[in-house]
């Protein structure tokens, strides 16, 4: 949910891109803190010059501190670091708006909707210094209160020792968030979260041990796989756990933020003890990880290191205490590394590992080495340290601002390819070569700061608690100018320009600091000093959410369109992200190649919705898709499309690479779309489509009750209730709620809670949903409730929710529907003793002793049985068990699948990727515990909750911790396999060994059952 900042019709018509509105998912305009903006910042630099190629500049311009730098390599990056920011950009959902994502696409490994924690500490400190305030707030929620907080499973893919997203990783939140409220001057949301940052502070409490006082953590969950330290213990990769500089320097700078946060509440227990808590941390980091005779910060091994022998290679992360300022005063000599050609200094660098270290660039050819190659992570947090060390700590003469200057011009020469800017995840130390760089993988890699290091470190932007604003540049002498203009803090507009004989800007010679278009300072000189900027003028709230994305893809809303080209999905322009031509990754609905002379796109909502501010991101790839020579925008009755009255469009004509808005008076519909003209010789695209409407944050609504996926199983009359919690101080008064349904459901309203809900407290109205009947089983719907009191100052204000259903699926029978129990010990076909579906042999696989009669041997090859058709309904309710024998492992295998297209629609196997037995679809496992032995017989079974969306392996009648979440289960209507499988057309992933007791029901098994059935008694 939001509470934004935005900028709007106002802020661009003096900006000069009206031509070029711009939003870029930045909520409606709040024109009287727009003109303010737009009328007290400076304009001494050519914007339109700096944003010159780039799409949607209103954005830019709305939102980011402009600076020109002598460097130019050093600026150009600098703008292209904010295009990399506003790309990561995702909407997740109107209840927990906006996240930041590390890759542009993700992985197995992440959290909801494709959120890493590993770089959020970097993340929300690039993103303190944007305008709205919002994404960051809503990103940094995500973690603490929101899906980032919500469980994993503790296995060894997402980090076996803890419990949560918000722990996969080590991160500081609450030092990279207080950091985000000294820039905003807001530090109200921080002060409402701070049970939820102690939370995640003592989330890592198993991991702290009391004898030495330290945090202990292994260095690929700190998102280094393979380091120096771990390459000293026997297993490179997940090995090495050690007290290290990372997690404790982490827990240090947050245990710092929660004191802080604590004393501004008045809290000065809490605050007592976290400022002890850290205390004792940083004593305890120079007792054991500080080595003064190497003079270095290192990593120690946990595990056989009863001496406490500290690493033989000094790493990278023994700056991190500087980044939190947790080193002590005396320690500086250890920055000399830094510059030392045998320590980490390089052309790209700095070196991940000192170049005197045995394992330095040791297997760098493969990813992930942090044992040499520079990575911008890395980097980014060194540089932070780098400029505490030089603005904080006493005077040293170890580095100079000279060094930080340099080191920061290698950084943004690093962040080059082909003479652009260029970022992805790591770079050869010593050549100019990105050297982990996947094709639609590292791509604009948003996994370190670069922004900030510019804006607090080279310029000296240093935020502080109180009304001021210290300013202490760390440029060379050589520089004469520099300037940053309205970097925006605590709600104002901050200037500095440095101007050495006044040619420059014209404003005279020296150093000149603005507030609000107003000179406050000047000085012949270059120096360190403080300025008071005034009150925060904090920004009231607008309140919108966008009801038309869906990153998830499941249920409602979904994507309508009469024709999308086969390397476009409908689905991309409803998932959360606006891109459009810099990035090969496709996020974009197009209707290339359509034979149709105009075509439609739009959103159906799934159930009543309220609509009024419409946007649209075009897309303009100067080829077979240009800008729409026309639109119009309808929405639909009931029973008709009809055209929206009342629009004023922003811009008038159609754009491409940018923002299209549409605005009219409210009305309420269940879908809406734009119907487009084509081009002359071109198609047109869409990269975005969103729908803002106001919900205010004063409440949080759930509608329940829901499964694991997250939805409400329906069956006939269903019970439902919304319940509705007051996120505020004061009471929520004459509160009602009123439920949306789509069109052949039908609601009827049950209990109804009196008064008014009181602060931080809740109140539940019943009601009751039924389906049309008919309903298909397996289909998704979606309600929608909506709250509406009067909020803190009386105010009217309303809240909605959306909640996905699902039609529940037939129960199923409780005997099973095919058993194979392959006995026969002799012949071709196997029988099925449930049924009718007996399978043939092929390739002649041998009869063999089983785990009772006879079991098949298959020789991994090109023997398998099968069906002569589907046994189950593999998008329903199901169960798969067998008894398996593995006589060899290290390729895929497949005990029993069933056969779709074109791949199997589950797979019952052994996962070579995960060395793991496993329950699969094509897009993902559930996992066993530990790895097989070859030899050895298990019983599997896998269990497949359709209205959960849940797959769950049982191995010897235990299930197993990682289970496998998907919405809609894969339809597979061919015949049954043991043995093999299908992918990509084609039998794949023969087994190699022995099948026994093959059985499938077409319902779920509880755990009691399929414990019974692997101790060889039916269920039920």
């Amino acid at each position: 949910m939001r509470r934004r900042l935005s900028w709007g019709s106002t802020w661009l018509a003096v900006a000069g891109l009206l031509a070029q509105v711009a939003l870029a998912g930045v909520a409606t305009a709040a024109e009287d803190t727009a003109r303010s903006v737009a009328g007290s910042g400076t304009h001494f630099l050519d914007h339109s010059a700096a944003l010159a190629g780039y799409a949607d500049p209103g954005w830019y311009e709305a939102n980011i501190p402009f600076v020109d730098l002598p460097d130019a390599t050093m600026e150009s990056v600098y703008y292209y670091r904010w295009r990399v920011f506003k790309e990561h950009l995702r909407y997740t959902n109107p209840a927990d708006g906006w996240i930041s994502t590390e890759f542009l696409d993700c992985c197995g490994y992440a959290a909801p909707y494709q959120a890493i924690n590993a770089a959020a500490g970097h993340q929300l400190t690039e993103g303190r210094w944007v305008r709205d305030p919002g994404y960051g707030q809503d990103y940094l929620r995500f973690w603490l209160t929101g899906p980032g907080a919500g469980a994993k499973p503790a296995t060894d893919d997402v980090n076996a020792d803890t419990t949560d997203w918000a722990h996969e990783y080590s991160v500081w939140l609450a030092t990279s968030a207080y950091g985000q409220a000294q820039v905003t001057g807001d530090f109200g949301p921080l002060r409402e979260l701070l049970p939820a940052l102690v939370r995640q502070y003592r989330g890592w409490d198993k991991q702290f041990s009391a004898d030495l006082g330290l945090y202990w953590s292994v260095p690929v969950w700190d998102a280094m796989e393979f380091s120096a330290s771990s390459y000293e213990s026997p297993n490179p990769y997940h090995g090495g756990a050690g007290y290290r500089p990372t997690l404790n320097s982490y827990q240090y700078g947050d245990a710092i933020a929660i004191s802080r946060i604590a004393a501004s509440v008045g809290d000065r227990k809490l605050a007592s003890e976290y400022a002890q808590r850290a205390a004792r941390l940083k004593t305890a980091l120079q007792k054991w990880l500080w080595d003064p005779d190497r003079g270095f910060y290192f990593a120690m091994a946990r595990d056989d290191n009863p001496d406490h022998k500290l690493s033989g290679s000094r790493e990278q992360i023994g700056y991190l205490p500087w980044m939190f300022g947790a080193a002590q005063p005396g320690d500086s000599t250890a920055w000399a590394q830094l510059l030392d050609p045998q320590g980490f200094a390089s052309a790209y660098g700095p070196t991940t590992t000192e170049r005197r270290s045995p394992f330095f660039m040791k297997d760098a050819g493969s990813c992930c080495r942090w044992d040499g190659p520079s990575w911008p992570f890395a980097t980014a947090q060194t540089l932070t340290g780098m400029a505490n060390l030089l603005d904080d700590y006493p005077a040293q003469t170890t580095v100079s601002k000279e060094d930080y200057a340099a080191a920061l011009a290698t950084y943004a020469r690093t962040q080059t390819k082909n003479g652009k800017p260029y970022v992805a995840e790591a770079h050869d130390p010593d050549r100019d070569a990105w050297i982990y760089d996947g094709q639609n993988h590292s791509e604009d890699y948003n996994h370190s700061s670069y922004t900030d290091l510019v804006l607090s470190g080279l310029l000296g932007l240093r935020p502080q608690s109180d009304d001021t604003l210290r300013v202490q540049p760390l440029t060379p002498a050589t520089w004469d100018h520099f300037a940053a203009e309205n970097v925006p803090y605590h709600g104002h507009n901050v200037s500095v320009l440095w101007d050495r004989d006044g040619q420059h800007y014209g404003q005279g010679a020296g150093m000149r600091l603005y507030v609000d278009g107003r000179l406050v300072q000047r000085s012949a000189t270059l120096r360190a000093t403080t300025i008071d900027v005034g009150r925060a003028a904090l920004a009231p709230p607008d309140d919108l959410v966008n009801d038309a994305a869906n990153p998830l893809r499941t249920g409602f809303p979904k994507p309508i369109t009469s024709y999308t080209w086969g390397g476009d999905n409908p689905w991309n322009a409803l998932d959360g992200k606006a891109w459009y031509t810099e990035v090969p990754e496709n996020t974009r609905w197009t209707n290339y190649s359509s034979p149709n002379p105009s075509d439609f796109y739009g959103v159906d909502f799934g159930a009543p919705t309220p609509v009024g501010d419409l946007r649209w991101h075009g897309y303009d790839d100067g080829g077979g898709v240009k800008t729409a020579a026309a639109y119009r925008l309808e929405y639909w009755t009931g029973s008709a499309w009809r055209e929206v009255a009342g629009q004023v469009r922003e811009p008038a004509n159609p754009v491409g690479n940018g923002v299209n808005r549409v605005t009219f008076p409210t009305l309420t519909t269940s879908k809406v779309r734009l119907v487009f003209t084509n081009p002359p010789g071109a198609f047109v695209g869409v990269t975005e489509l969103q729908s803002w409407t106001p919900s205010s944050p004063d409440a949080r609504i759930t509608v329940g009750p829901a499964n694991t996926g997250g939805v409400i199983t329906v069956r006939e009359s269903t019970p439902v209730t919304v319940t509705v919690r007051n996120t505020t101080g004061s009471p929520l008064v004459s509160p009602r709620v009123s439920v949306a349904v789509p069109d052949g459901w039908s609601v009827t309203s049950g209990t109804r809670p009196p008064g008014a809900i009181p602060p931080g407290q809740s109140r539940t109205w019943s009601y009751t949903l039924t389906a049309p009947a008919g309903a298909e089983p397996g289909s998704a719907a979606t309600v929608s409730a909506t709250a509406s009191y009067r909020g803190p100052g009386g105010r009217a204000e309303a809240t909605h929710q959306r909640q996905g259903l699902q039609i529940a699926h037939p129960p199923g029978r409780q005997d099973p529907v095919g058993a194979w129990h392959l006995d026969e010990g002799s012949g071709t076909v196997a029988h099925d003793s449930a049924g009718t579906h007996d399978a043939t042999l092929t390739g002649s696989p041998a009869w063999v002793p089983g785990t009772s009669g006879t079991a098949l041997q298959l020789d991994g090859s090109s023997q398998y049985a099968a069906t002569g058709g589907p046994v189950v309904d593999t998008t329903g309710n199901y169960s798969v068990s067998a008894w398996v024998r593995l006589d060899r492992t290290g390729s895929w295998a497949t005990a029993v699948s069933q056969d779709g297209d074109p791949s199997s629609g589950f797979y019952l196997q052994y996962s070579a990727a995960d060395d793991r037995l496993a329950f699969s679809t094509s897009s993902g496992r559930a996992l066993s515990d530990a790895a097989p032995q070859a030899g050895r017989w298990y019983h599997l079974t896998g269990v497949h909750d359709a209205d959960a969306g849940t797959y769950t392996l049982y191995v010897d009648g235990v299930a197993q911790a990682k289970t496998w979440h998907q919405a809609a289960g894969d339809a597979a209507a061919g015949p049954l396999a043991i043995g093999r499988a299908v992918s990509g057309g084609r039998h794949s992933d023969f087994w190699p060994g022995s099948v026994d007791d093959v059985r499938v029901w077409n319902r779920a098994l509880t755990a009691a059952e399929a414990a019974r059935t692997q101790a060889g008694s039916a269920p039920g």
